[in-house]
């Protein structure tokens, strides 16, 4: 009760020299969670929220706590998942409008896996002739060898084995490249039939994915 009488008597105190000098008035809660007034506005107010009040002593303004470092942490995490969660959106989007336009139906998308294919299928056609071609060279440089044994090599052989020894490990690593890319069109063309049913909500029997 003593303590009431005594906060009181100091907002009367306060009230007056406001009505007298138009100043205004702060009320807020201490860290001992005590109700203070004071002319001036608090210093230190993280955690805690504030009022201001005019010389009839009407809330005239609430000012919200201020954040402690860890609820600002928190809210600046959150916007940058809210920014991170805008951007995939708009890329989605974006893929969206670029697969519509870029087949007007699904069976557009069969015939560009077809096409697909049929290329890697030349290319890996093209790359084994000259892999048996450069095997061919390679046999025969053997035998032109063959007489070297244990002598040396001359220059032009010993220049026309390193170049087919260098081409046929290029060739054969881009055979192997050729045949994993069989995998990641069909992958691809699955992916892309799957998010036009999905956006159009078009269905259509599935097409079995080719392999060589």
């Amino acid at each position: 009760m003593k303590c009431a009488k005594t906060l009181f008597i100091v907002f009367c105190a306060l009230l007056a020299a406001g009505t007298a000098g138009a100043q205004k008035l702060y009320k807020y809660v201490d860290e001992n969670g005590r109700t203070r007034y004071t002319d001036r506005p608090p210093i230190d107010m993280t955690g805690r929220a504030s009022e201001q009040l005019n010389s009839q002593g009407t809330v005239v303004r609430r000012n919200a706590a201020a954040l402690t470092p860890e609820e600002i942490a928190a809210r600046e995490e959150e916007e940058r998942k809210k920014r991170e969660a805008a951007a995939i959106a708009r890329e989605e989007n974006r893929k969206n409008r670029a697969l519509l336009a870029t087949y007007p139906s699904i069976k557009d998308i069969d015939d560009a896996r077809a096409r697909a294919l049929a290329n890697n299928t030349e290319s890996t056609r093209q790359i084994k002739l000259r892999i048996a071609d450069l095997e061919r060279r390679h046999a025969k440089l053997e035998k032109d060898a063959a007489p070297y044994k244990d002598k040396p090599l001359p220059a032009e052989l010993r220049r026309e084995s390193f170049e087919i020894d260098s081409d046929l490990r290029a060739q054969r690593e881009l055979l192997e490249v050729k045949q994993q890319e069989v995998t990641a069109i069909n992958a691809r063309y699955d992916e892309d039939k799957r998010r036009y049913q999905q956006i159009t909500g078009i269905t259509a029997a599935p097409s079995a994915s080719v392999a060589q």
